[in-house]
């Protein structure tokens, strides 16, 4: 009984790392970008605003 469980334990774990390492390098925001805007308000203030643009198919 002891063995079985050792070894349930351990495919839990090997999954569960796999699915991380998984995640983690295909999460790379390789086709992502940043826009920046400038934006003048009515009293003449210039403001930047920074957004980030992805356009991946999955997103983590």
């Amino acid at each position: 009984m002891s063995i079985k469980r050792f070894a349930s334990i351990l495919a839990i774990l090997v999954v569960v790392f796999s699915i991380n390492l998984f995640i983690y390098y295909n999460n790379d925001h390789a086709e992502c970008d940043i826009k920046v805007e400038r934006i003048i308000g009515k009293n003449g203030k210039e403001t930047t605003r920074t957004t980030h643009v992805c356009h991946e198919r999955f997103s983590f």
